[in-house]
């Protein structure tokens, strides 16, 4: 067993048939406990069948990255159920603006497929013109021939979905309370747009921050570090170094997302490293012609500005992790814009 760094913390040899590794497996545990960490990531070489009984010895103990398992296999249903639908009904894909997150769309999508038969024109009988107008047998860009065994698959995917889901929010509700109760991290949930599961993605992949001597060495740890790209007197664009834990930097870069949206200090940092980029595009855009080469150099500027300007915000967000970690401060808006952000003013008194 060794911890992120690949340092050996425990090791055992166990000669026993691979049903039998359950006691192994419990002494890893505690050997992690001991050590200092929560859980113990088992990995095993898919070899042979023996793979299946480690696995399930695995998942009675809650061991692995269950999170992540679960968020694939949800995001796989998605995608299969919308590409059946593509095919057999696809006027249902645009009946709601995010459709796999309207519990509305998932019902009535699941009664269509498990309730009529798989033959949404039976709906005619149930009632409510509008859904049955949706619903008819008579898409004209459905493939017809196809559709009872679509749906029937559609039914099956929205199963798995459901049991993904429910799944999902049991382990997110698990690793919010242990990072709020067992390690009394709750801080970490008053960043705006962080969430105490997002949090916990992160120092699962990071370790404990103290561990690291500085938040420049998280950053570097996850390989977001810049990294200047010049030879003589040729000066490149700088990147991020990428010399890290994967899973850490891609931990954080899907962090950004939502904190872009609901944590102004994240939202004006964007658009300040953006705005040079974009404004310079614009005015390439208006001088060249539309589809030229030049037009199309300035919007492939502006997304490279853009997917660097993430790379930094999510440096920021390990940044801002660290310090609440191992400082023990609370969320300051001033303090992480570096002054740049006014203090709210005072409210009046009555």
């Amino acid at each position: 067993m060794a911890d992120h760094d690949g340092r050996v913390v425990w090791r055992k040899t166990a000669r026993v048939p691979a049903h039998r590794l359950g006691d192994a497996l419990d002494l890893a545990a505690e050997a992690a406990r001991a050590a200092g960490f929560a859980a113990v990531t088992v990995a095993c070489e898919p070899t042979g069948p023996r793979w299946m009984q480690v696995q399930r010895l695995c998942a009675a103990r809650g061991l692995g990255r269950r999170r992540e398992q679960l968020v694939t296999a949800a995001t796989a249903a998605v995608l299969r159920i919308r590409d059946f639908l593509s095919v057999a009904w696809p006027s249902a894909v645009t009946a709601a603006v995010h459709p796999f997150d309207s519990v509305t769309w998932l019902a009535c999508l699941q009664v269509v497929t498990q309730r009529c038969g798989a033959d949404p024109g039976r709906l005619a009988a149930i009632g409510g013109e509008e859904f049955c107008a949706l619903a008819a047998a008579d898409d004209p860009d459905a493939v017809g021939w196809s559709r009872r065994g679509l749906f029937r698959r559609i039914a099956a995917e929205l199963g798995d979905l459901q049991r993904a889901r429910a799944q999902l929010r049991a382990v997110e509700a698990d690793m919010a309370g242990v990072l709020a109760g067992e390690l009394g991290l709750s801080r970490l949930g008053g960043i705006p747009g962080l969430t105490l599961t997002g949090a916990a993605v992160i120092l699962a992949e990071a370790g404990g921050p103290r561990r690291y001597d500085t938040s420049k060495s998280l950053v570097k740890h996850a390989g977001l570090s810049p990294a200047d790209q010049s030879s003589g007197a040729f000066e490149g664009q700088s990147h991020i170094s990428r010399r890290g834990r994967p899973r850490l930097r891609t931990a954080a870069w899907r962090m950004i997302f939502p904190l872009l949206r609901h944590n102004p200090v994240m939202a004006a940092k964007y658009q300040a490293m953006v705005a040079a980029a974009e404004q310079g595009a614009a005015q390439a855009a208006a001088r060249a012609r539309p589809g030229s080469a030049r037009a199309a150099q300035a919007a492939r500027a502006v997304r490279s500005a853009r997917a660097r300007a993430r790379g930094a915000c999510a440096a920021s967000l390990l940044r801002w992790i660290y310090f609440l970690t191992v400082h023990g401060a609370d969320w300051d808006p001033v303090a992480a814009s570096g002054g740049h952000l006014a203090p709210p003013e005072p409210a009046a008194a009555a």
